[in-house]
């Protein structure tokens, strides 16, 4: 029905606001742009699709489609600032890093590349990705308007979190390092940690 449909395009305009929520701080507040976020977004999903499928549960999945994606980009994130890479040059490295997951994954289209159960398909990516359910009971599916109450919950409670964030002594301090890093690091403050984070 109509209204279904509806709810389907809210629940992935949803999923994709909340991995964008963290684009107001790093961009404007942190003045770090960064061209890789799609590979952060396809890291989480083939994270959520691979495990679902091998678990045969969403709960745990869900878990580590968020987990996986920040370890990855807390490693990446130590490597560039504390080595140094200035600002032009992390929006280089960012969009390098999405290129090689784009050319990693569309590689991938026979069935000998499988992890477990799931086949990552190339470039028609994973076929038959479980749906949501409630946690603790893989018999219970969500429905649509039921996910897209979820994701309007997590979406809230990311942006609220982000707003403390950003009026926390750590937000002020990614603020000063926005408007002058070099005099940040000489009042003391770790600069390339701040950044990692």
């Amino acid at each position: 029905s109509a209204g279904n449909i509806l709810a389907v395009n809210f629940v992935g305009g949803n999923r994709s606001a909340k991995p964008t929520n963290g684009f107001g701080p790093r961009d404007g507040y942190g003045a770090m742009v960064s061209f890789g976020h799609a590979a952060f977004f396809g890291l989480g999903a083939y994270t959520f699709a691979v495990a679902s499928i091998n678990m045969g549960s969403t709960t745990i999945p869900m878990v580590l489609a968020f987990v996986i994606p920040t370890l990855f980009g807390a490693a990446l994130g130590y490597f560039m600032f504390y080595g140094r890479l200035s600002d032009v040059y992390l929006g280089v490295v960012t969009l390098v890093v999405a290129l090689i997951f784009w050319k990693l994954i569309n590689h991938t289209a026979g069935p000998e590349y499988s992890i477990g159960e799931a086949r990552l398909g190339g470039f028609n990516g994973i076929p038959s990705i479980p749906t949501l359910h409630v946690p603790g009971d893989p018999g219970a599916w969500l429905d649509p308007g039921q996910m897209f109450q979820v994701f309007m919950a997590f979406l809230i409670i990311i942006y609220i979190a982000l707003r403390f964030l950003i009026a926390s002594d750590f937000g002020r301090v990614s603020i000063g390092i926005r408007e002058n890093e070099t005099r940040m690091a000489l009042m003391g403050y770790d600069v390339a940690a701040r950044k990692t984070v």
